[in-house]
């Protein structure tokens, strides 16, 4: 039996947002019901290096090491149109060039064939992108950035997700590091927070920033957060972070900052996450939680199966 399937209108440069919507309906559906356009190589284990980015220069694009990769082939212009019937539903995934001009050039077949559009913006931004909204039209609209005190109930919430699926890192039981906090220089409080807890002088404590050239691979990054007790969350360029998602795919307790953002099935104050509200508070609450095993090990674990349950990219 011939499945439904999606077309994701994309773009080339690197969109994590994108990226987990991208992996998300390849699990429910499958990876052949899922249609990338215009092709993104990246995707699939290529790298997509012929594309001019807004600025006139080149871009180029690996595929991220966080990503799991599928072998699909492209589709062309003339195979989506000879083939649209097979299609449920159309997602402009990006806000971004390359991505707009195929939903403008498919606009007309489309709207001919009355496929549902759904509109999702994952960019590192609180506007609402009402000229999107009003061209296209779309009849759904999800958005990474959403606040709480936002009035458009129309817009719903699509914050960032786990790649991180059970079994793919594993989770280290035995933790050996106490507190775990290596970040980019994308926010003010990140520089604050790693300097405290480079002032406590613990060689259980790992922590850096690009700033001061601490580098790890992204194996070493993973199996660290999967070692750690405590794993530190601040917001970066965006008020959601990848690091949101990645630190509770495992076992240790997450210390984040309190956001603004609408989550759905959030997690909830020392039940399966601790937040914290100053760096003063946080170095109170890594003493008081290093110091209590019993909720070290109940937060962290809650944590990790709320994530495991409710946001994954699936």
């Amino acid at each position: 039996m011939m499945r439904d399937k999606i077309l994701l209108l994309s773009h080339p440069e690197a969109d994590y947002g994108a990226e987990m919507l991208w992996d998300g309906l390849c699990h429910i559906i499958g990876s052949e019901n899922v249609v990338v356009y215009p092709y993104v190589r990246h995707y699939y284990g290529g790298t997509d290096d012929d594309y001019i980015l807004d600025n006139g220069q080149k871009g180029w694009t690996a595929p991220g090491d966080y990503m799991p990769l599928r072998e699909e082939l492209p589709w062309s212009r003339d195979q989506i149109l000879d083939r649209i019937k097979e299609f449920k539903l159309a997602v402009l995934t990006s806000p971004r060039t390359y991505a707009i001009e195929a939903l403008v050039d498919l606009k007309n077949e489309l709207t001919k064939r009355h496929l549902p559009l759904a509109f999702t913006d994952s960019e590192d931004s609180t506007t609402i992108r009402q000229d999107i909204i009003d061209f296209f039209e779309p009849h759904f609209i999800f958005k990474r950035e959403l606040l709480n005190d936002t009035p458009n109930m129309k817009i719903m919430p699509l914050p960032f997700s786990s790649f991180l699926y059970p079994g793919q890192y594993p989770d280290k039981k035995e933790k050996d590091i106490d507190v775990f906090f290596m970040c980019g220089n994308t926010w003010p409080l990140r520089l604050e927070i790693r300097d405290m807890l480079v002032g406590l002088n613990d060689e259980r404590i790992i922590t850096g920033c690009d700033d001061n050239g601490v580098r790890l691979s992204y194996k070493e990054y993973i199996d660290a957060m999967s070692r750690a007790k405590i794993n530190i969350v601040v917001r970066g360029h965006g008020i959601d972070t990848v690091r949101r998602w990645e630190a509770p795919s495992f076992s240790g307790v997450v210390l984040s900052d309190r956001l603004s953002l609408i989550t759905p099935f959030p997690f909830l104050d020392k039940l399966n996450i601790v937040y914290y509200d100053s760096v003063d508070h946080l170095k109170e609450l890594i003493k008081t939680l290093l110091a209590d095993k019993l909720a070290l090990k109940q937060i962290g674990e809650m944590g990790m199966l709320h994530l495991q349950k409710w946001h994954t990219t699936k």
